[in-house]
């Protein structure tokens, strides 16, 4: 899934969304990115190291 043009350099977060993916990342102990589109769609992104982080993950999601 492509958010950016080529040859186009991303723009960095804006201090909303940076607050917000330091907040995710405080919630899940893991690194956490937004990608937001130009038409506001986006995608959360949060790394697992294992198979047991990524269950400690889900069971915060309630999953």
């Amino acid at each position: 899934m492509a958010y950016q043009k080529e040859g186009k350099q991303p723009e960095p977060p804006s201090f909303q969304i940076q607050k917000i993916q330091d907040d995710l990342a405080s919630k899940f102990s893991s690194q956490v990115k937004l990608k937001i589109g130009s038409r506001g769609k986006g995608v959360i992104e949060i790394p697992f190291l294992s198979e047991d982080d990524l269950g400690r993950i889900l069971e915060m999601l309630d999953w």
